[in-house]
């Protein structure tokens, strides 16, 4: 009896964990929820006003769809279209240099180098 409750409890328990990793919270991001939530963490971030909050949102946006276009571009292949993302990573680097002000762009720089690149919100891999 004993046995048959501890077997009924770790089934239980397995299936709660199958479950949990089918949630929907776990589905793809589309770039504008992606774009927003990067906006959303610099601006916490960093301070930014609603003005500075839409043009990185912007900017972030055009970045991850020419990312997106890159990929299919080169069929996923990442190695292949390495130029093409560093040239799109150093776009979206450039606009972040003329929305923010030297400060913000100081503190935002560190914050993804601190980060040893792992995605901030600031660089192409989310």
């Amino acid at each position: 009896m004993k046995n048959l409750i501890l077997l009924s409890l770790f089934l239980l328990s397995f299936v709660f964990t199958v479950s949990a990793q089918n949630t929907p919270s776990q589905a793809k991001k589309t770039p504008e929820q992606k774009a927003s939530m990067a906006a959303d963490r610099i601006k916490a971030d960093l301070g930014l006003t609603d003005d500075q909050r839409q043009k990185v949102y912007t900017a972030k946006l055009n970045q991850l769809t020419q990312k997106e276009a890159i990929k299919t571009k080169y069929n996923n292949n990442l190695q292949a279209g390495e130029a093409d993302f560093k040239a799109n990573n150093d776009a979206f680097k450039a606009s972040m240099k003329t929305i923010l002000t030297p400060d913000q762009y100081t503190k935002w720089s560190a914050k993804k180098s601190d980060n040893n690149g792992k995605p901030t919100g600031g660089t192409d891999n989310e």
